[in-house]
């Protein structure tokens, strides 16, 4: 009962005389015996954790979580960047029982970038198997994309992409910044990263999309060499800015990216766009999901 429930039920007693306020004080009682013994929707499961809080030390004190996921026995799988044993940000993964007691961690850090990591996303596969993508800061000062994989037991999946399990991916040239915010796993094993890029003949930063195969590699068959680029403006004028935020894939195998675009410069929307199953450059109104708000 909140608290403006509390403060009707005393200006009710105020009226009414103690009898009636037994009775609140009755309905408290029993509300308050069930509450104890379930959750109500909105409300922390109290079964979970520690009276519904989660807590876990992770390395350094440059701490945040971006993303979860869940696997097919319920353990909840969390990533975020934490400070590695060397001073830089780093993928931090670890992994909770369905109970909320901490089920062990694992940290990692690209081997071929020279600078910071930070994840941003997480999808789990049909085998168990947690992907994780991100930026990773290359020796340039640039970021490229950063994706790995690990097997369901938290190891490194040696069978993705080289022996550490991980893959970079420099979509833009030079020092620009890229990178993961989303990814979606397709039925047949390959992997979508989304995010952003500054790539192709507009000197613009565009919804940007890669596809891996199931072992790492990057699907050439996709889009131009792997990669599809999304533009809210038809013709992007002034280095306008858009961001993928979240995917998903329709039952048709169309891929619908959400994120943030530049309509004019310096204004924002939510903006979605639709990009065929093979991917392909979009160009605005040439799409059919191009809409904002």
């Amino acid at each position: 009962m909140d608290a403006s429930t509390t403060t009707r039920s005393r200006m009710f007693h105020d009226l009414s005389g103690g009898r009636f306020m037994q009775c609140v004080l009755a309905a408290l009682l029993c509300s308050a015996s069930i509450a104890s013994a379930q959750a109500f929707p909105g409300e922390l499961d109290l079964q979970f954790g520690t009276s519904g809080l989660a807590r876990v030390a992770m390395a350094g004190t440059d701490v945040t979580v971006t993303a979860a996921a869940q696997q097919s026995d319920g353990r909840i799988v969390l990533v975020g960047s934490c400070t590695s044993p060397g001073g830089d940000l780093s993928f931090c993964i670890t992994r909770f029982d369905t109970n909320g007691v901490h089920n062990g961690g694992v940290y990692w850090h690209p081997v071929s970038p020279g600078g910071p990591a930070v994840p941003r996303a997480v999808a789990i596969d049909a085998q168990d198997r947690i992907v994780v993508g991100g930026s990773c800061t290359t020796n340039s000062g640039g970021m490229d994309f950063c994706l790995m994989r690990l097997q369901r037991n938290g190891l490194v999946d040696p069978q993705f992409a080289n022996a550490n399990g991980e893959v970079v991916t420099a979509v833009s040239s030079g020092t620009t910044a890229d990178a993961i915010n989303s990814i979606v796993i397709q039925p047949d094993g390959r992997i979508l990263a989304g995010g952003y890029c500054k790539r192709g003949t507009f000197n613009a930063v565009a919804f940007c999309i890669v596809r891996y195969l199931s072992n790492g590699a990057i699907d050439y068959s996709f889009g131009n060499q792997g990669v599809s680029l999304g533009y809210f403006q038809s013709s992007p004028v002034g280095a306008p800015t858009d961001v993928i935020r979240a995917m998903t894939i329709l039952p048709n195998g169309e891929i619908v990216a959400v994120g943030d675009c530049e309509v004019t410069a310096g204004i924002f929307r939510f903006c979605a766009m639709g990009f065929p199953p093979n991917g392909g450059m979009h160009l605005g109104a040439a799409g059919a999901y191009n809409v904002s708000t």
